[in-house]
């Protein structure tokens, strides 16, 4: 049986009411509550000894994998490399300095196990032989619902073998290559682009990312949903306001990513700041936007004397999905710009 809060509660009122009825002489002056409290106060502590100590360093079948040597904290651990920057740093750091035939053993806060995948025969094993053998974790699929729906990148087992299998025949090569022109028009733009930021720049050195993340929005908004979103030369459109606004690097939204690791949502939602209204705000933007286009997209096609070739128009065509699961694709899509 899992271990969790209700079931800790649940043994506790026992230990309690048979301490208390049974062996009263064991404490002849306390009362039920505090059999209650102290049962649960013990109990708990058990379980946080267990789980803190017991289990991660001497019953884990992970703890004889190649593991960091240094650099731990207690409770903490190796939790922070999560928000080292650049990225990834400190894993790099562990795969150079940790000698391992393929898989390293690291604990994150609380002594949380975490497993980094080093080479790319592992990587094949976890991402493609045995991929729906290892899930996303719950959190983070509830959490990345809110902003994707449940869409290619949130969905698991046989949902997202059934989603997969009708969105596959849209990025056959044929297709694909019918997309290479636009792949070459946002290209070129966005080389025109660059060249003109350079000319108004007297160091000769611009920010690239701003720039990247414009094109990919183009070149998605045109070879996904047929429509030119046109950021490269207008800013001013509402999809990339709202993805900017969802996007900002703010210490708020980064404090708000941190308590999704710790708490439940419903709570998180409760807190009196302004960041989760601005979170609500956007993704129903959106979802608004994304129906907007399956809509529009839908009318067009009635009238279209050539076939589109945009992914959007082939799932369409398909009639393998409905409109809600068409605007969660679209989300999807529209992220990995």
């Amino acid at each position: 049986m899992e271990v969790t809060s209700v079931n800790i509660l649940f043994v506790s009122l026992c230990e309690s009411a048979f301490a208390f009825y049974l062996v009263p002489q064991l404490f002849p002056q306390s009362s039920l509550a505090s059999f209650i409290a102290k049962s649960l106060l013990l109990n708990l502590s058990i379980y946080g000894l267990y789980h803190l100590v017991v289990y991660p360093f001497f019953r884990s079948p992970l703890r004889h994998l190649p593991h960091p040597k240094y650099g731990g904290w207690p409770i903490v651990d190796h939790g922070m490399v999560m928000f080292e920057r650049p990225s990834g740093a400190a894993h790099l750091r562990f795969t150079k300095e940790i000698v391992n035939d393929g898989l390293i053993r690291w604990r994150g806060f609380f002594h949380i196990e975490r497993l980094l995948v080093t080479t790319p025969a592992a990587i094949a094993d976890v991402l493609v032989h045995n991929s729906y053998d290892f899930e996303k974790p719950t959190w983070t699929r509830n959490f990345l619902r809110t902003f994707l729906g449940d869409g290619l990148l949130v969905t698991e087992g046989d949902e997202h073998k059934h989603q997969r299998k009708h969105i596959m025949p849209a990025f056959h090569f044929r297709n694909i290559k019918n997309l290479y022109p636009f792949f070459w028009l946002k290209s070129m733009e966005l080389c025109t682009c660059i060249k003109m930021e350079l000319q108004g720049n007297s160091d000769g050195v611009i920010d690239i990312g701003h720039f990247s993340t414009q094109v990919a929005m183009d070149i998605i908004g045109l070879a996904g949903l047929g429509r030119d979103i046109g950021s490269l030369r207008n800013d001013d459109d509402e999809l990339i306001k709202n993805y900017e606004e969802i996007l900002q690097p703010t210490l708020e939204r980064f404090a708000y990513f941190v308590l999704h690791l710790l708490l439940p949502p419903r709570l998180i939602r409760a807190l009196p700041w302004t960041v989760t209204e601005s979170v609500e705000r956007t993704t129903s933007n959106l979802k608004r936007i994304c129906a907007e286009f399956v809509t529009e997209k839908k009318s067009r096609m009635k009238f279209e004397s050539q076939e589109s070739v945009d992914i959007l128009s082939i799932l369409l065509r398909s009639n393998d999905f409905s409109d809600d699961t068409l605007v969660d694709q679209l989300l999807t899509f529209l992220a990995a710009g």
